[in-house]
């Protein structure tokens, strides 16, 4: 025997564009967030962007941290430039740190 069920269309249509909207968004990339970070850097310009990446970290997004250094700087203090790149990282990690304690 045939079995017929009775059906509301609209509810129907309703759950397949909730399910087709909710696996969209499910399937969608995050974006990457790219912080820049300058050698020398001042400390509160830096206290700032790291609150920034960790805001975004909680929501999250992945984060890319990119290390500049300016041309100039380069050529005046020579062989000193990666040593301030250094300095400017250490300091990123230890805002970090100090952050992740707390």
């Amino acid at each position: 025997p045939s079995v017929v069920k009775a059906q509301d269309y609209e509810k129907n249509r309703y759950k397949k564009t909730k399910a087709s909207q909710e696996s969209a968004f499910k399937s969608r990339s995050k974006a990457v967030k790219v912080f820049k970070f300058r050698a020398g850097i001042a400390e509160n310009d830096l206290q700032r962007k790291v609150q920034n990446m960790l805001k975004h970290l909680k929501e999250g997004h992945s984060c890319q941290i990119t290390l500049m250094a300016r041309r100039w700087l380069v050529e005046r203090r020579g062989e000193d430039a990666p040593c301030l790149l250094g300095e400017t990282l250490e300091q990123v990690v230890a805002c970090v740190g100090e952050d992740e304690g707390t």
